[in-house]
């Protein structure tokens, strides 16, 4: 559902699926990659599993979100599950503590404006953000910039009317 939403979104998507069985030559791979990207979103998909004692991310995967983190490209991390995959370098974080189908949707309406972003931490998240706190972003609305061709007329209305689901999409114009 993650990449589906994105894909919907977005003309260009490249997209690595990492674990705890991946290479360290996958690991470094997919980090070469990302530095190469205009903007990196990292969903991850961690749940707590009662009786092992961590609620985070493996430590071979821990390291590696650190290292994406501290790259100078813009990254949008995702929690989907545990909200305790966070690191301190992290500058734009989004928790959406489930993993279901619902909540990947979810997630993407909200980075892309979407929906609002309304929460507030029911923990803590040691080094990286205090009990309660969180951000409130409005939905945003996009509009086509004025003169627009006569063809998109009936589109322009329907996007500033907020009817329509922001997309990037080449529209071709009528014979």
């Amino acid at each position: 559902v993650f990449e589906k939403e994105l894909r919907h979104r977005l003309d260009s998507v490249s997209i690595d699926r990492l674990s705890t069985s991946s290479s360290e030559s996958d690991l470094e791979a997919a980090l070469e990659r990302m530095r190469k990207a205009e903007l990196v979103v990292c969903g991850i998909f961690a749940r707590v599993v009662t009786g092992t004692g961590t609620v985070g991310l493996p430590r071979k995967l821990a390291q590696w979100v650190e290292k994406l983190a501290q790259t100078d490209k813009p990254v949008v991390t995702i929690a989907l599950g545990t909200p305790y995959v966070s690191h301190p370098a992290m500058r734009a974080y989004l928790c959406t503590f489930s993993n279901a189908d619902v909540s990947q949707t979810a997630a993407i309406k909200a980075l892309f404006g979407e929906i609002p972003v309304k929460g507030k931490l029911p923990v803590t998240l040691p080094e990286v953000a205090p009990l309660h706190s969180g951000i409130e972003r409005e939905r945003s609305v996009m509009i086509l910039r004025d003169p627009a061709p006569p063809e998109l007329a009936p589109l322009q209305s329907r996007l500033q009317g907020g009817l329509a689901r922001p997309r990037r999409r080449r529209l071709a114009r009528p014979d």
